[in-house]
């Protein structure tokens, strides 16, 4: 079994990284900017302090899950801004008055969707 780690053991670009975490997690419960450029603020600055070199840092951006994600986020903006979002959930939960029936309007149609898409 490995022996444990104690903090006293932990070079400095592991403080840095502690301490880039940290930030990032408060700057994220703040609020201060948006989550997309605190985080790559973050990124950024440990790509700078040499923690992580440019090629770890933009390795993740290859993933087909992360690209995937992104267009996600730009097809949910977009249906916030032009009112469709609007649109749907008036057409899935309709007058609903009790957050039973909500949630089975909402389960049920991404039940069957889920059952087909992937």
């Amino acid at each position: 079994m490995p022996e444990p780690v104690s903090l006293g053991n932990l070079g400095w670009e592991a403080w840095v990284a502690l301490g880039t975490v940290v930030a990032v997690t408060v700057g994220m419960i703040r609020e201060w900017l948006g989550p997309d450029l605190v985080m790559f603020s973050g990124l950024c600055f440990l790509v700078v302090c040499g923690v992580v070199t440019p090629t770890e840092a933009l390795s993740g951006f290859s993933e087909t899950a992360v690209v995937t994600i992104a267009v996600l986020f730009v097809c949910a903006a977009a249906m916030q801004e032009t009112g469709a979002l609007r649109l749907v959930s008036r057409v899935v939960f309709g007058d609903v008055r009790h957050p039973v029936a909500a949630l089975v309007r909402l389960l049920v149609p991404t039940a069957v969707m889920s059952a087909f898409m992937n």
